[in-house]
């Protein structure tokens, strides 16, 4: 008898917690987190804004090294996407609903029947830090099984949260600081060219070979240069052969141009940056302009190059090495 009533008096508290307990709770569950980063404001941006870059340091992603991921959308920003299916983290998406460079990120993160979250990020600089501030908002919870599923999702995910701001800190702090990238007109050219392609092992050997050539014909037709070398980029296929031009602006006054071949590289608007150092740091330069140029609203207009302004056939010495990275862009 005693047992029964036991029972019975166990099922009032249930019915309690699961009926009556959510009549006083909100139909949304918010909290947030922040931390001081000792980076460039575009460092940490990027590391949030583009989602592939999450399994840098996020805590979720890391936690399964089995979860299957797919990426849709854009490569950052609004309308980028990552949706997972995972054994231990269970299935969900994430979507960037909206984002402004170095500012703020706003996703919307899908756990189907365990609720949708919003996620909002904002970017401040202070001196040389970024405070990071990364809240949760759990909306639209429904009675009663929502909104106590609310309770469940701000235990799990500031925990979540906490381990991933420590862990985007750390990350952060190792990266090189980002290239400073800036807008430049560039005249038409006519250079002497030379095509040539490579595998990326091989590519610092193939330019400064190819360069010596044209070098060589330059001298041999007597040409005066008028500017520095440079390389355009067809492709960037690390998997096989990397497509390139290498060219020598030249005056081709009174000149057999039958004897090499020449091309004009046309006037336009740029994206730039200069870079101090080995070739290998040169793709890294790349990937600033890239996700500045998105960021930024440009378009590209045309195929990247490299002007060599101190670089191979002038110093053996790679510190000393010299680049400028261009790519052709549209607003």
């Amino acid at each position: 008898m005693k047992f029964l009533r036991f029972i019975g008096w166990l099922i009032v508290l249930i019915a309690a917690l699961v009926f009556v307990l959510p009549l006083f709770l909100a139909d949304y569950v918010e909290f947030s987190q922040e931390t001081y980063i000792k980076a460039k404001p575009e460092t940490v941006f990027r590391q949030v804004n583009n989602l592939k870059n999450w399994s840098n340091w996020s805590a979720w992603t890391n936690n399964d090294p089995d979860m299957q991921s797919e990426f849709n959308g854009p490569v950052s920003g609004k309308g980028s996407s990552h949706s997972w299916k995972s054994k231990q983290m269970g299935d969900g998406s994430m979507t960037i609903t909206d984002s402004k460079a170095y500012s703020y990120v706003l996703s919307k993160l899908d756990f189907g029947t365990r609720g949708i979250v919003e996620d909002h990020w904002t970017f401040d600089q202070e001196a040389d830090s970024v405070m990071v501030r990364w809240k949760f908002k759990a909306i639209n919870l429904t009675y009663p099984l929502g909104k106590l599923n609310g309770l469940v999702i701000k235990v799990m995910m500031r925990s979540y949260q906490r381990t991933g701001l420590s862990q985007l800190k750390t990350y952060c702090e190792s990266l090189p600081e980002p290239a400073v990238v800036h807008e430049a007109m560039f005249d038409h050219q006519l250079a002497i060219m030379l095509d040539d392609s490579s595998r990326k092992a091989g590519i610092d050997k193939s330019i400064q070979q190819g360069l010596s050539k044209l070098f060589d014909q330059v001298a041999t037709l007597k040409l005066d240069t008028t500017g520095a070398p440079f390389a355009v980029f067809y492709n960037w296929d690390t998997t096989a052969f990397i497509h390139f031009r290498l060219g020598i602006p030249v005056v081709l006054e009174g000149t057999d141009t039958s004897k090499a071949s020449f091309f004009v590289h046309e006037r336009g608007r740029s994206l730039t940056t200069v870079l101090s150092g080995p070739s290998e740091h040169t793709e890294r330069y790349h990937y600033d302009i890239q996700s500045y140029a998105i960021e930024k609203g440009y378009r590209f207009n045309g195929y990247p190059w490299e002007l060599y302004l101190s670089n191979h056939n002038t110093t053996t010495d790679t510190s000393k090495w010299v680049s400028q990275v261009v790519y052709p862009v549209e607003k």
